[in-house]
């Protein structure tokens, strides 16, 4: 999720520097994704090939992951009506949400707009926490609820989403720039409601 982090060349470097033996079936598949939402399609496209090829009967691969991945190359190619027949093919919705695509497809949603198809992918693993509740995809879950109903024009759930995320993430790194972004958020809330107040006195 580094692309959400706003650290895309972190994850290049990363990528490009990982051993042989941490190229398995997770590894390439979210090293894939990580890499088409930072718009290096070319490396991406590479890996999910490599992923089909290799894993032509897994269904985790071929029905969930390759299409987000694919869905993530044809947004930064400007296909969005291919990433959206992508994104919304059926697929196992228990095996989705255990394996974080939600976060995923939420987040490629959000590139296209659609403040209420994002929202319902980010409320999936908000409501069902239970599963993973460490995961670091449940803090993203409110990050990414906070942007969707900023696109809705939903001022009051973006701003309690992006409070949420910040209480989550209160011990992380001051200078991530999603918190930054958060914080950001809040502010400008705050300062509209009050603004807004203030005209009606």
């Amino acid at each position: 999720m580094a692309r959400v982090f706003g650290q895309c060349s972190q994850i290049k470097a990363a990528i490009s520097q990982s051993p042989g033996p941490e190229r398995n079936t997770p590894s390439l598949a979210r090293q894939a994704v990580a890499l088409a939402l930072c718009a290096d399609v070319e490396q991406a496209q590479s890996l999910a090939d490599e992923l089909t090829k290799q894993y032509p009967k897994n269904t985790l691969i071929n029905s969930l992951w390759v299409p987000v991945i694919r869905a993530a190359i044809q947004i930064n190619r400007n296909n969005p009506v291919e990433a959206v027949k992508l994104l919304s093919r059926p697929s196992p919705t228990k095996l989705r949400q255990s394996s974080g695509l939600n976060i995923f497809a939420g987040w490629l949603i959000l590139k296209l707009k659609s403040g209420n198809d994002a929202a319902a992918e980010f409320q999936k693993i908000l409501d069902n926490r239970g599963q993973a509740p460490l995961s670091a995809l449940y803090p993203l879950a409110h990050l990414g609820l906070a942007r969707a109903a900023a696109l809705t024009g939903d001022v009051s759930k973006s701003r309690k989403a992006y409070q949420d995320f910040l209480a989550l993430w209160k011990d992380a790194d001051s200078d991530l720039p999603v918190l930054q972004e958060a914080k950001t958020r809040i502010r400008e809330a705050e300062m509209n409601h009050n603004d807004g107040t203030q005209g009606q006195t």
